[in-house]
């Protein structure tokens, strides 16, 4: 949560914008792999709303395999790992893009990927509901600013990462990189 500004798009005038963020990384751990869309029952029913037509939404996470593991440790080896934030875009959530997130973990990076409340299709924040997206036929140059803002405080954040998280110590700062698209 950013309690520098106002969330714009909130009904209540003191909500503080928030940024849905999900860390991918290497690990060498065995273990259970995650459903493509995700575990929760909400998020699996809401992203089947960007798939109606296309005959898939009630299948996608019976036949399409992912090879993420949910709160696995590091891998050990490999010091640290350069760090990539994805940015999706189009009003599509960063889920849809699991596939490419996960080659590029294995190739070794670390990737941040980003859900913009209002942007990102359906934003579910987990235990708390969802937030639908604006319609992007309106759309408005200063949401790019609102977005611009939110990479940056996912930035600043990263570089105050608390000791207790899992990639502590083993990211490479200098080599945070932002990629998606608009």
């Amino acid at each position: 949560m950013d309690s520098t500004r106002l969330e714009t798009f909130s009904d209540d005038p003191d909500d503080l914008r928030r940024v849905l963020v999900e860390f991918w990384y290497p690990t060498d751990a065995p273990g259970a792999t995650a459903p493509y869309i995700g575990e929760d029952r909400m998020m699996y029913d809401l992203a089947g709303l960007h798939l109606l037509g296309l005959d898939i939404e009630g299948k996608i996470n019976r036949d399409i395999r992912s090879h993420g593991i949910r709160d696995a440790p590091i891998a050990e080896a490999g010091g640290s790992f350069p760090v990539l934030l994805f940015s999706p875009g189009g009003g599509v959530p960063y889920h849809f893009y699991r596939g490419l997130i996960e080659d590029v973990v294995s190739r070794g990076y670390v990737v941040v990927s980003l859900n913009y409340p209002y942007f990102s299709g359906i934003t579910v924040f987990p235990g708390e509901g969802y937030v639908r997206s604006v319609d992007f036929e309106d759309f408005k140059d200063e949401w790019f600013d609102i977005v611009v803002a939110d990479v940056g405080f996912v930035f600043a954040a990263l570089a105050e990462l608390e000791k207790g998280h899992v990639l502590a110590g083993r990211r490479m700062m200098r080599s945070e990189r932002w990629c998606g698209r608009c």
